[in-house]
């Protein structure tokens, strides 16, 4: 069954800061490593999202044992 993958802005901005980092810390080579191992897990969850669970459990949610 093959999905539509949305990427939301805040992951969109949270993506453009990661590559700016790797590209500031090493270089434009590993953002393009990268870039397309993310490019291929998402083909890979469009063909097949059963291999990617939905999670029910959100850390920000969860409260505190103190």
């Amino acid at each position: 069954m093959i999905r539509e993958v949305v990427i939301t802005p805040r992951a969109k901005r949270e993506i453009k800061n990661i590559f700016d980092f790797i590209e500031a810390k090493w270089n434009i080579e590993v953002k393009r490593k990268l870039s397309n191992k993310i490019n291929t897990c998402i083909k890979l969850i469009i063909k097949t999202p059963e291999l990617f669970p939905i999670s029910n459990s959100n850390k920000k949610n969860k409260k505190s044992s103190n």
